[in-house]
């Protein structure tokens, strides 16, 4: 297909008022409410990063290398 985004699209709840402003900055920032979301949940498992299992942080190496060099800091080793 030939638009089809890179990433699923995952149905979440957001109260109004929460959207609302969140998209209003963003956009007077040049940014997406969607790329501000991304953002907060990339911090959130970076904080968090221990408490997910070995088997979920191998698999985000080997899947996604460039989210895992993001939360770890330490880089893919190749």
């Amino acid at each position: 297909m030939p638009n089809q985004p890179k990433t699923p699209n995952r149905p979440i709840r957001i109260p109004d008022g929460i959207w609302v402003s969140t998209q209003e900055i963003a956009a007077k920032r040049g940014e997406t409410a969607s790329a501000v979301v991304r953002a907060d949940l990339t911090r959130y498992v970076r904080r968090h990063w221990r408490l997910l299992s070995a088997d979920t942080r191998a698999w985000i190496k080997r899947e996604f290398p460039a989210l895992y060099d993001e939360v770890t800091g330490r880089g893919v080793e190749t």
